[in-house]
């Protein structure tokens, strides 16, 4: 027996909402993200590397997400794509998802040193 699947639209379903009838024919034609290949690395590299920025940028999504009365503990990056970076809050016994977008998209992985800059540059000290 053979089943094919002919889906005629594609709904979405993540953290930030929902979106209904994606393309399904759009999706199939659609690019690789350009940095999927390296998002492994790239994800130990922040956690291993830029743990304090990292906290930093949890701070600041938590400032929009108030009132929490637990304390921010660390900061875990958990996906990276052309758009942006996601982390895990982790709060006492919670955790919190949080979406930082880039200033734009990324179209080579050699764009991401000045879209995680200016992701991470508000958090910086001077």
């Amino acid at each position: 027996m053979l089943l094919r699947l002919a889906p005629e639209h594609l709904a979405l379903d993540d953290l930030w909402g929902s979106e209904c009838c994606v393309d399904p024919d759009e999706t199939a034609a659609a690019a690789p993200d350009p940095v999927a290949a390296e998002e492994a690395g790239l994800l130990q590299h922040l956690a291993a590397a830029h743990a304090d920025q990292l906290l930093l940028l949890g701070a600041r999504a938590l400032d929009h997400h108030r009132p929490t009365p637990d304390r921010l503990h660390a900061v875990r990056p958990v996906a990276l794509d052309r758009r942006g970076l996601r982390v895990r809050l982790l709060l006492g016994s919670r955790t919190l998802d949080a979406r930082f977008d880039f200033h734009r998209p990324v179209d080579h992985p050699d764009d991401l040193p000045e879209a995680m800059h200016r992701l991470f540059a508000p958090t910086l000290t001077p």
